[in-house]
């Protein structure tokens, strides 16, 4: 729930409906790279949250865990869990969002990790602006998987939040 001011009382309102939906098929139609880039955003936000309730570590190491997992290198790991599952209008998106001309270059990934991961963020902004998220949430669930094993936090030497009386 978030809080707004409704004629001067703060009121409970869902976050559904204050985010900006539009029509599937107007969102089919946008340039998959502006897709790409609300795509980006979406994950960002999914795996900074998901990181902050898992791992109790200062923000600059939830940083640098967050650019292991945005990186286009830990995009085409995702990509490879959920591309098969993508629908065909998904696979569709994607591969409009992987062919596109983009106007920066792969910096530290290759032409194709970073192709890939653009058409992977495009999938995510056309569910993310068209409303479906709950399909969006099942994507990034099965692309993110289980983030305290991928990240080594759950393991020996692991120090995320559970403790012994978390798991009894």
């Amino acid at each position: 729930m978030l809080f707004r001011p409704v004629y001067g009382i703060i009121s409970a309102v869902n976050v559904t409906e204050i985010l900006t939906t539009i029509p599937e098929r107007d969102a089919y139609q946008m340039n998959p790279v502006t897709l790409a880039f609300l795509g980006d955003a979406v994950l960002t936000l999914y795996i900074r949250e998901k990181l902050a309730l898992i791992a109790d570590y200062p923000s600059g190491d939830l940083q640098k865990y967050t650019a292991i997992e945005v990186s286009a290198h830990g995009q085409n790991i995702a990509l490879a869990k959920v591309g098969p599952a993508f629908t065909d209008t998904e696979k569709d998106i994607f591969r409009r969002g992987r062919n596109s001309k983009k106007s920066a270059k792969a910096k530290n990934a290759s032409v194709a990790e970073y192709n890939n991961s653009t058409g992977f963020e495009a999938v995510l902004g056309y569910l993310y602006i068209s409303g479906q998220y709950k399909r969006l949430d099942e994507v990034l669930h099965l692309a993110c998987g289980d983030m305290k094993q991928a990240l080594g936090l759950d393991g020996p030497g692991g120090t995320g939040t559970d403790t012994a009386e978390d798991t009894e």
